[in-house]
């Protein structure tokens, strides 16, 4: 929700230490995080543990349907045979799959589209930072401006639509009360004409406000 990256590297030593697994929930990571996108678990290098299981959806990065879960052999042998999503749900149809298979292919031929989504990502937030919004410590393309009151937030979205903007906000019970944000998702897609005009938009807001000077 918030951009948030999970301390793994602490969190696998001391799941070792207790003989538990970790589950990593990678929805966001996968196709951001680590060499090529592989993911947070990349990231942190725990690739290579059979400790550590990687899920994630397809259907963000990677604009398919459906999900993945990466780990042991013995894993996916369980999986296949005792995992009820799989049992009794069909396969994708080709489409899906070649597209899927296409969007590897095109981030390993052209992995400077990720660099630009990590360049895109800082411009963005430093541009939020300077007039004094909250980001909430995000630490990845996700990144989130605490408006505090729900209305507040939806108040905000909305005048940002008018001048151009979508930025939805996000308010209980999605979200903790007086903790109401409008979330933001920077692509490699986006320019710097595109995101200057964001960050204007949203300095313009927030001073309306009295949210930012």
């Amino acid at each position: 929700m918030d951009g948030d990256v999970a301390p793994l590297d602490k969190i696998v030593p001391l799941a070792e230490e207790y003989g538990a697994l970790v589950y990593v929930d990678d929805a966001h990571g996968s196709g951001v995080m680590g060499e090529l996108g592989r993911g947070t678990v990349h990231h942190f290098a725990f690739h290579e543990n059979p400790n550590v299981i990687q899920v994630a959806t397809l259907s963000k990065v990677w604009a398919v349907i459906g999900g993945y879960a990466a780990g042991t052999a013995q894993l996916r042998e369980l999986l296949i045979n005792r995992a009820r999503p799989h049992l009794f749900s069909t396969s994708h149809p080709p489409a899906v799959v070649g597209a899927l298979v296409g969007a590897f292919e095109l981030i390993q031929r052209e992995p400077e589209r990720i660099e630009k989504l990590w360049e895109n990502t800082r411009y963005f937030k430093q541009g939020l930072a300077d007039p004094g919004f909250d980001t909430m410590g995000s630490k990845t393309p996700i990144t989130p401006v605490l408006f505090g009151e729900a209305r507040a937030a939806f108040a905000a979205s909305k005048s940002l639509l008018q001048r151009g903007v979508f930025a939805v906000g996000i308010g209980f019970p999605t979200v903790p009360k007086d903790r109401a944000r409008i979330r933001n998702i920077v692509t490699a897609a986006h320019s710097k004409e595109q995101l200057d005009r964001a960050l204007e938009a949203f300095a313009r807001v927030g001073k309306e406000m009295e949210i930012v000077r």
